[in-house]
């Protein structure tokens, strides 16, 4: 009788020459787990350890990672005046004292003009105001003589209307030859041609023994004390340095401290940017120099390798309480460095970023 039991196996002989029943262990291995499915739940325990710890990220606080990025503008040194001395009367050019290139005080004569012919005007009028004042004097006795006569009824009334006709005729006519005298005066005194302030002689512009007319230029000068730096920049990078006590002009592979005097309040017609007069606190290099106005931005600005976008929004994420929290900066630009507002001691998320979301617990790597 067969033995019965768990283990029991019933054979039943096959015919000669046919196949026997195919070995299921050998024939039918176990079929792998697909790829598809291993990778799911790689990351499925992967997600729930994740939320169990929180996201893995590294940070590191803003005065460690900030920056303060340099900028650059067009600048020239300038003079507030810069002006053509001109001949104020018609005359020749007869005496020129400093040469090109010599600084002349404030008052100091520059050039002398032929003045003998205004001097001769000056003189013939005051010989006329001078004639003038005797005839006063003879006509103000003969009207005197002529009340004592009218009085006595001893002349005619019309005797003495043209005695004090006579009296303010001659009044009259002083009165003018004084405003000429004045008028000589003056032009006697253009003779001499002075600087109006303490300047740098840059050209001769009439030659000596040169005729001028009025208005003809005769020497060029540039103020010397109304030095100043003039810059434009872009009206938005003002703010960046109206807090900024020290800037520097670079020309020539030498750097001059600056400092910033006024920010023009209007934009420049043909480029929409804003004009700066910065004065120089020390050393200043000539006139008309060329160069670059250089300074450090004053706000602190993150790398942008922190930048990630959430949305239609740019920012970076902060750690606080453990949670990540994301910080919007309307003014980013993605690769670039960026002006924030925040504590210098804030936690920035500096690996681990890409990963996260507004509110996601964080786990720091390092503790």
């Amino acid at each position: 009788m067969p033995a019965r039991g768990r283990d029991a196996r019933v054979h039943c002989a096959a015919p000669a020459g046919a196949a026997g029943p195919p070995d299921l262990d050998s024939k039918h291995p176990q079929r792998p787990m697909p790829a598809f499915l291993a990778v799911f739940l790689l990351l499925l325990w992967s997600g729930a350890g994740h939320a169990a710890d929180g996201v893995p990220v590294r940070v590191a606080p803003l005065s460690a990672i900030a920056l303060y990025p340099e900028h650059t503008a067009p600048a020239t040194v300038v003079s507030d005046n810069t002006i053509e001395l001109s001949a104020e009367i018609a005359a020749r050019v007869v005496e020129f004292q400093p040469r090109v290139g010599d600084v002349v005080d404030q008052g100091a004569v520059v050039a002398r003009l032929d003045c003998r012919d205004y001097r001769l005007e000056l003189e013939a009028a005051r010989a006329e105001v001078e004639v003038l004042a005797a005839r006063l004097a003879l006509a103000e006795r003969r009207l005197t003589r002529a009340r004592e006569l009218e009085a006595r009824q001893s002349l005619a009334v019309e005797i003495l209307d043209e005695r004090e006709a006579e009296r303010t005729v001659l009044i009259g006519q002083i009165k003018v030859a004084e405003a000429r005298i004045a008028r000589d005066e003056v032009a006697a005194s253009r003779c001499v041609i002075t600087s109006p302030f303490r300047a740098l002689l840059r050209e001769r512009l009439a030659p000596l023994g040169d005729y001028v007319g009025v208005g003809d230029p005769v020497a060029a000068l540039i103020d010397v004390e109304g030095v100043e730096l003039s810059a434009e920049v872009l009206a938005g990078d003002v703010a960046t340095l109206r807090s900024r006590e020290t800037l520097g002009f670079v020309a020539g592979g030498r750097r001059y401290p600056v400092r910033l005097r006024v920010a023009v309040d209007a934009l420049s017609t043909g480029t929409r940017n804003r004009e700066l007069r910065l004065v120089f606190t020390a050393e200043r290099p000539l006139v008309g120099t060329p160069g670059e106005l250089s300074w450090a931005d004053q706000r602190a600005h993150v790398p942008g390798r922190v930048l990630v976008r959430r949305g239609e929004r740019l920012g970076l994420f902060v750690v606080t309480d453990g949670r990540a929290r994301f910080v919007a900066l309307p003014e980013a630009q993605e690769g670039r460095a960026s002006a924030v507002e925040l504590p210098p001691d804030s936690a920035i998320v500096v690996d681990g970023h890409y990963a996260l979301n507004d509110g996601d617990r964080v786990q720091l790597l390092g503790e």
